[in-house]
C-alpha cells in the first residue's frame, strides 16, 4: 500500500485551510492510503496516468461543479 510523502500531506492540508475543502481536488494513484483527516476532500483515483482522457474529463467535470474552473476556460 502506498502512502503520500509528508510534504504532499502538508501541502494538501495547506490548500484545504487556505481554499476550503470544497475547492481542493486530490489526485490519488490507485492503492494509495490517505489519512482519515482528509476524508472530506474530493479525491479522484487513477490507475496508471492522469493524462488518460477519461480521467481528464472527470477532473474537468469536478472542477466545473465546484466552480474552480470557469466554463469559458476550457
Amino acid at each position: 500500500m502506498r502512502q503520500p510523502r509528508p510534504n504532499v500531506l502538508f501541502e494538501l492540508g495547506w490548500f484545504c485551510g487556505r481554499l476550503g475543502r470544497g475547492k481542493v481536488l486530490f489526485l490519488c494513484k490507485e492503492g494509495t492510503r490517505l489519512h482519515s483527516d482528509f476524508q472530506g476532500v474530493l479525491t479522484k483515483v487513477f490507475k496508471n496516468a492522469v493524462t488518460v482522457p477519461a480521467v481528464v474529463g472527470q477532473i474537468e467535470t469536478e472542477l466545473k461543479a465546484s466552480r474552480v474552473l470557469d466554463e469559458s476556460a476550457v
